[in-house]
Parts: structure tokens; sequence; C-alpha cells
């Protein structure tokens, strides 16, 4: 069965946009779903920030422990 993407539908500035909320709120359940939907897209924007996805959500991990 196929796990649902909720984000899919989404353009990569409305993802861009889903990170800033997420980053400054601190939702790691947010940027975990920026990360699985972004690790499915190839454009350049989409790897671009993708990496800055994964530093926020490695900054909430260092914070957290």
């Amino acid at each position: 069965m196929h796990q649902p993407r909720p984000l899919a539908k989404l353009k990569i500035d409305e993802l861009a946009a889903e990170f800033v909320g997420a980053r400054n709120y601190g939702d790691v359940q947010r940027l975990k779903a920026l990360d699985d939907e972004l690790s499915r897209r190839k454009s350049r924007r989409a790897r671009a920030l993708s990496a800055h996805v994964s530093l926020a959500l490695a900054s909430a991990a260092k914070r957290a422990a």
C-alpha cells in the first residue's frame, strides 16, 4: 500500500514557505514530512531546500539532546 504524501501537491514555493513556518515554530514533524517529500523531488531548488531542511532537523536534534 502506498504511503500518503500530504505535501505532494504543493509547489516548491509553497514547500519553502512550509519550511519557514516549521523552522520558526520548531515543528520537527512538519520538517520530517518536508524532508520526506523533498527526497522524492529532483529539481535544483528541491535539492537546495532539502539541504536546509536537513540542517534544521540536525539542529533540532542537537537541541533535544
